[in-house]
């Protein structure tokens, strides 16, 4: 079941205040929990070296799409993906090299397009935290129709980012499921004494290496994960003896099943350079366009749990944005060449709350905020000029039932309003520029896909110039077997 609505809407200053208060409560009964409470600044990450390859593919063929049109179809797309992560004491490396190929034939239109796309980022870490940034981020694309409206155009881009800063953010994920385990474990009389600090911290560190671990044959990985865990658990912990069915059974429920969310600690400051190029033609009508540019960055996130069961999450990020276009148009040999400056900020809080490893809800406020100016070189073309603001709300939540069914729901309120300067000398043309929120994402590799989890940046609300819009998302993800 899936199900998506959107309207337009004022929405009443009340609700923002039953939101607020309802944070505010949730803070107040974690910070008053009997739980254990830990000092999440103390765990460190472990060394992980983790390696994964993914392979997509898609055939379709149909015929009779109606009445009207008798039409055979086909469509094939091909994704493959390899990506590495390394993490250690004085490096973190992450690349990723991705191929993809989507062919869809019919009567009116051909379509094939193929891409590839290649990422590397290494950050190298000093003794003080202190850390150099460097990679880049290439790719080419082909897409070509063969019949209606035919064409063949070939893309390309690279951006070679440079950034310096401070600061380290570790994951907690392995640390929670480690304390909801142990919880399970004293529930049922397992543990028969109290474990302390670096003894949880080292069953997370041992979780974690198993997580970035990958065996092709898939069963006989679990059952050795399931085996070490137990066998680290009865030789590190004060175990009950006989109750091996009952610690195993706790050990498959919250490692298989679990629902965390994201959770992690520590903080970032970095100021950097992105130099970039790009390249587009079309070869039947001659149209090219090179760009060349850069930008300058500078961006700071503060993670923390406020408690076992809220995290608070802050981001900054401020670019400007200093670009150079050389284009021309089917109607003209003649080139054209424009100049963009584009000074963009925004910034972003997100509060999580996770109760159990049943349930977690993720509230995210940010505001956006973009100034654009291209100037073109020929007079006879009129310059656009747009200042755009656009305040966000996400509220984001999932709820594990059993093991087959997990329910998930997605709220996002937006306002956008843009003051248009200059557009082609038509005042009632509203220019919106790139939204850049997707740069508020918290990445973890390891991570299986489930639609149900909360690591995305909303639902897409489309923007509507000077309104409150809003979009609702609910279903549930249920697994036949």
């Amino acid at each position: 079941l899936y199900f998506y609505f959107t309207k337009i809407k004022i929405m009443h200053h009340q609700n923002f205040k039953v939101i607020i208060a309802c944070m505010i409560f949730l803070q107040l009964i974690s910070t008053t929990s009997n739980g254990q409470q830990l000092n999440y600044k103390d765990y460190q990450f472990p060394k992980v070296d983790y390696k994964s390859l993914q392979l997509n593919e898609n055939l379709n063929l149909g015929n009779n799409a109606s009445a009207t049109d008798r039409s055979t179809r086909f469509s094939n797309s091909l994704f493959l993906n390899g990506s590495r992560y390394i993490n250690n004491d004085n490096k973190q490396y992450y690349n990723s090299r991705t191929f993809s190929s989507i062919i869809n034939t019919a009567s009116a239109s051909n379509a094939f397009n193929t891409t590839a796309i290649s990422d590397e980022i290494f950050r190298k870490y000093r003794g003080d935290n202190k850390f150099f940034e460097y990679g880049y981020h290439a790719g080419i694309y082909n897409n070509i129709r063969t019949k209606t409206n035919a064409y063949n155009n070939l893309s390309a881009y690279l951006n070679i980012p440079l950034k310096v800063g401070v600061g380290r953010i570790n994951i907690l994920n392995e640390v929670m499921l480690a304390e909801f385990i142990i919880d399970d474990l004293r529930r049922e009389d397992i543990l028969t004494d109290t474990i302390g600090q670096d003894m949880i911290f080292a069953f997370a560190g041992e979780i974690a290496k198993f997580n970035f671990t990958r065996i092709l044959d898939n069963r006989n990985f679990r059952l050795q994960v399931l085996r070490s865990l137990s066998i680290w658990l009865k030789s590190n912990f004060p175990v009950k003896a006989a109750s091996d069915i009952e610690l195993t059974t706790i050990l498959i429920d919250n490692y298989s099943f679990a629902g965390l969310g994201f959770r992690s600690i520590g903080s970032r400051f970095a100021v950097g350079i992105d130099p970039n190029i790009s390249y587009s033609k079309y070869f039947k009508d001659g149209e090219y366009s090179f760009s060349s540019g850069g930008a300058l960055s500078m961006e700071f996130s503060v993670q923390k749990p406020i408690s076992r069961y809220l995290q608070s999450n802050f981001y900054t990020i401020i670019s400007l944005d200093i670009n150079k276009s050389k284009n021309t148009f089917y109607d003209s040999k003649e080139a054209t060449i424009s100049n963009v400056i584009s000074p963009k900020v925004l910034v972003a809080y997100k509060m999580g709350y996770y109760p159990n490893s049943r349930t977690n809800v993720e509230l995210t406020t940010l505001m956006n905020y973009i100034f654009y100016k291209m100037d073109y070189e020929d007079q006879r073309i009129l310059d656009i000029k747009s200042t755009s603001i656009a305040p966000k709300i996400m509220l984001q939540s999932s709820y594990f039932i059993n093991y087959k069914l997990r329910l998930f729901a997605n709220f996002e309120v937006v306002y956008f309003h843009s003051f248009v300067k200059d557009f082609l000398n038509d005042p009632n043309m509203n220019f919106i520029p790139d939204d850049f929120s997707y740069n508020v994402s918290d990445w973890y590799i390891g991570r299986t896909f489930d639609p149900s989890l909360t690591d995305r940046n909303g639902l897409g609300t489309r923007q509507l110039q000077n309104k409150v819009s809003y979009a609702f998302n609910a279903g549930f993800v249920f697994n036949i077997y």
